[in-house]
């Protein structure tokens, strides 16, 4: 069934008892409406009975009067004017009963305006009474005394029938009302759940196949192929599943084909790339011999060059060597002639400390006698008291002054003493320095000896560099040849491997891809 059939037939269930309420409600109104006109009827009755027993008790009180005043009663005396009459006449019964009473009261109420008639013809010309009093009395209580009573009676049983019957219409009314109240609740309740029911049957006539759709789709965003989305209604879901089916039956075949083609592809890409591979890396090989020739070809003239540089490099340094020895003979001189000056320095300096260091030891010796007078002083100041505080704090302050004097000249003496050992040190190592310089001078002259007799050799060797030098310039120019040709066919060979992995990369890809659609 569709989607739109299902929500059809909801509706038009929900319609349906909709309608059956509406029915249900317009046949109650009818039904009010007939029993509250029963009801009216009733009640409309019941006042028109009690006009006309009030009708009726007057009209018995205007014959009495007449009687008391023996005059002709001036009342109605045709029963079918008075109000009664006019109620029997238009008044139809609906129940046995009440046509009962309806047709003793017709009678009955004839009887009763005939004896106000009999009064009235006794007061016409040509009567002849012999008491009107009595004769009206007698009609009276004959004719219209005992039949009122009786007409009394009758109203007031029918007005009770009446009374009855409007009893009946409300509590028949109240009834049908609760019945139809009842029934539309129930209707309503019907209704609500026929709707509960209709929402969930729809809900889950789509939520269900809608979830089922969703996973089936999500597996093929997966790329699971291999299953089929199991919805089996006819609704416009079904329908869209069948035809996810149908293209799943039709894709499965191709992705086969597109699969196994991908493999071959791989395959047969993967083989040429090893040949590939192979010719790149024997164009390699020769390329890398060509360069590693034209390196050693190239390295050689280097070299050459580099040791005619180094040859006229040594040749100058020769030249230089031979000028410098000649000035660091001279430097050398110099220097000896400075340290033995040095040395005669420091030996000065040292007498100088010897001398310093005397005069440090008196003053000294007149630090500690002037702590030996400022300690007499300060046991003077002590016997002095009072008096002698004063002296007192200067014989501390000389005291301490005393102290510190022989702290520094200690201090000064250590100094002094380390000046001499340096001194000594400095004297010791100036001498060596002498000696030292005196062999280096004779090295030096050895020096200037040996370099006379290399400048020959060197000049002879710089000659045969040069031949050397232009036959690697020539090997070189070989060499490079070789190598830009190996160069290129390994270019080539390399643009062509790279080729080919690009493609064996692309067949890997697709096949990845093809590989990831389950079918």
């Amino acid at each position: 069934m569709k989607l739109w059939q299902k929500i059809a037939v909801g509706f038009s269930v929900i319609i349906m008892v909709n309608i059956l309420n509406f029915i249900i409600l317009m046949y109650q109104e009818q039904k009010q409406e007939v029993l509250q006109h029963r009801v009216d009827d009733a009640v409309e009755k019941q006042l028109t009975l009690k006009q006309i027993v009030a009708d009726h008790i007057r009209w018995k009180v205007n014959v009495l009067v007449a009687i008391l005043n023996e005059k002709m009663p001036r009342v109605e005396v045709n029963p079918s004017l008075c109000r009664l009459g006019k109620f029997l006449n238009r008044v139809s019964a609906t129940d046995p009963e009440e046509k009962r009473i309806l047709n003793s009261l017709s009678s009955i109420h004839e009887n009763m305006h005939q004896g106000a008639y009999k009064m009235q013809a006794l007061f016409r010309p040509g009567a002849e009474v012999d008491d009107v009093f009595d004769a009206m009395t007698d009609i009276y209580n004959r004719d219209i005394n005992k039949t009122s009573k009786k007409v009394f009676e009758l109203l007031d049983r029918l007005e009770k029938i009446y009374d009855k019957r409007a009893e009946d219409a409300i509590l028949a009314a109240s009834k049908w009302a609760s019945i139809t109240r009842t029934l539309s609740i129930t209707l309503n309740f019907l209704m609500l759940f026929t709707a509960v029911v209709f929402g969930l049957w729809i809900a889950r006539s789509i939520t269900k196949p809608v979830l089922t759709l969703k996973e089936g789709i999500n597996h093929l965003a997966q790329g699971d192929f291999s299953k089929d989305i199991e919805i089996k209604g006819r609704d416009e879901i079904g329908e869209v599943a069948h035809a996810i089916n149908g293209m799943l039956r039709n894709l499965r075949p191709l992705l086969k084909k597109i699969s196994d083609g991908a493999k071959v592809i791989e395959k047969e890409a993967a083989t040429v790339e090893a040949y590939s591979e192979n010719a790149a890396h024997g164009g390699e090989l020769a390329a890398d011999r060509a360069g590693k020739m034209l390196m050693v070809s190239e390295g050689i003239v280097q070299s050459i060059i580099e040791e005619g540089q180094s040859i006229n490099e040594i040749s100058s340094a020769i030249q230089e060597i031979s000028q410098s020895t000649t000035r660091a003979n001279e430097i050398v001189n110099n220097a000896v002639e400075k340290a033995q000056v040095a040395g005669d320095t420091i030996n000065r300096l040292g007498r100088v400390s010897e001398d310093i260091q005397g005069i440090i030891k008196l003053i000294g010796d007149i630090a500690e006698q002037t702590n030996l007078l400022a300690l007499n002083a300060t046991i003077e100041a002590a016997r002095a008291g009072e008096a002698g505080k004063g002296f007192a704090v200067v014989a501390n302050e000389v005291k301490e002054l005393a102290r510190q004097t022989a702290d520094s000249t200690e201090e000064i003496t250590n100094k002094i003493r380390a000046i001499q050992t340096e001194s000594q040190a400095a004297i010791d190592i100036t001498g060596e320095i002498i000696e030292i310089v005196g062999q280096i001078n004779e090295l030096i002259s050895a020096i200037a000896a040996a370099v006379e007799e290399q400048t020959a050799v060197i000049t002879d060797i710089a000659s045969k560099v040069d031949e050397q030098n232009q036959g690697a310039q020539n090997l070189v120019e070989e060499a490079k040849v070789a190598a830009e040709a190996a160069r290129s066919a390994v270019e080539g060979a390399r643009q062509n491997l790279e080729n080919i992995k690009k493609l064996l990369q692309l067949a890997r890809e697709f096949e990845e891809d093809v590989r990831k659609f389950r079918v």
